[in-house]
């Protein structure tokens, strides 16, 4: 009976590094789910004040006929407020109904609802792929706006956060 016994480097191999590259992995990929919830988190919120100040600006107007409802921003605050270095933001002030009061049109979110007021999401616009959200202020009588933004940042801060946490991991492991 010829039963030759692995050798030292196949034990150590199979025993030692494999489980050893499956934390490595698991903990990598629990890593990037931890930093991209708080980047999704910080941008969201960034995003979400943007639609508050713009909501904050709405105001009824009799000059706006039925809905009476108007954004009274200049073209100079409007700017500033969609100002990014990176990224192009959009914006859209709907009434309840559906009707656009100011901003882009095409930024209206399937299915606006009260059920919540505030709703995250995705959009696709002007062939881009948006972060949004839709704020929904029942006062007024109830009107919605929606804030949208590129991704780009995003999506170039987790590459960076991923390269800095695998870098030393994967110096770790060899």
């Amino acid at each position: 009976m010829n039963t030759s016994r692995p050798s030292l480097q196949t034990r150590l191999l199979r025993h030692v590094l494999v489980p050893l590259a499956g934390t490595w992995l698991l903990g990598s990929a629990i890593m990037l789910g931890v930093a991209m919830y708080f980047t999704q988190q910080a941008f969201d919120r960034s995003l979400l004040d943007d639609a508050y100040l713009v909501a904050n600006h709405v105001q009824t107007s009799s000059t706006s006929g039925e809905g009476g409802l108007a954004l009274n921003l200049s073209a100079q605050e409007m700017k500033t407020v969609l100002f990014d270095q990176s990224e192009s933001l959009f914006f859209a002030v709907f009434r309840r109904d559906g009707a656009l009061v100011a901003g882009h049109a095409g930024l209206l979110p399937q299915g606006l609802s009260d059920s919540g007021p505030v709703q995250f999401g995705s959009l696709d616009y002007q062939n881009k792929r948006l972060r949004s959200v839709t704020l929904y202020r029942p006062h007024l009588g109830g009107f919605y706006v929606v804030m949208g933004q590129t991704t780009a940042s995003r999506e170039r801060l987790l590459h960076r956060l991923l390269a800095f946490s695998v870098a030393p991991q994967v110096l770790l492991l060899i």
